[in-house]
């Protein structure tokens, strides 16, 4: 009769055994699926210039970049993780200067390129480069609208070349509407290598290790 209730305590037991398991197993696979955002970078205490990443679980990331002159820079974007290595871009990129083109076909025996939003740069047609003259927003051009390439100033003085392919041979205007970049900070599949503790970049002797979170400097 005694052993009754030792069989039900050892079914009991056993119960509690099975749930605390399966109970590890949740916790467990919850924890490998919840990924945390991740800081590369740690600047100094009294620093002239510093760079941060931050990668974010959702596939974003923010790149904080400061200089003792200029101050300090903020740009985002997505990054994609390839194997070992992880590939930045911001979502403004250089090609987003060209707003819009309109292409159309007049009745005049030169070619013209008009400008609205301001432009700041040359064009070349084929080899034969064309300077847009001074206060004004208009080029002609003494041949067809083919093989055309615009030379976009940034705020540095660097040199932006943006292709752009004519959809008609019959067009001999272009109405270029020019969009301002909000940074000058533009990034470009920036790659690195990923191990457990830092980034490395590819094309320079850099490394980027992982910090807390707390020393974000933004």
């Amino acid at each position: 009769m005694n052993s009754l209730p030792s069989q039900i305590l050892d079914r009991c037991l056993q119960l509690m055994k099975a749930l605390l398991i399966i109970s590890a197993l949740t916790l467990t696979l919850v924890s490998c699926k919840i990924q945390k955002d991740t800081l590369y970078g740690k600047c100094g205490k009294h620093y002239y210039a510093c760079t941060q990443i931050l990668l974010k679980d959702n596939g974003e990331f923010e790149y904080f970049q400061f200089y003792d002159v200029g101050g300090s820079t903020i740009v985002k974007g997505q990054w994609q993780s390839v194997n070992d290595t992880v590939v930045l871009n911001t979502y403004e990129q250089q090609n987003d200067r060209l707003d819009t083109v309109i292409e159309s076909t007049i009745q005049n025996q030169k070619s013209r390129i008009e400008f609205t939003g301001g432009f700041w740069g040359y064009v070349r047609v084929d080899s034969t480069k064309y300077n847009l003259p001074g206060g004004q927003n208009t080029l002609e051009v003494d041949k067809p609208l083919k093989n055309i390439t615009f030379y976009f100033y940034d705020d540095q003085g660097n040199v932006i070349p943006i292709r752009y392919n004519v959809q008609s041979p019959s067009t001999n205007q272009l109405l270029v509407r020019v969009r301002w970049l909000t940074t000058s900070l533009i990034l470009t599949d920036l790659k690195f290598i990923k191990t457990r503790n830092q980034l490395k970049y590819i094309d320079q002797p850099w490394t980027k290790k992982r910090t807390a979170m707390k020393n974000k400097q933004w």
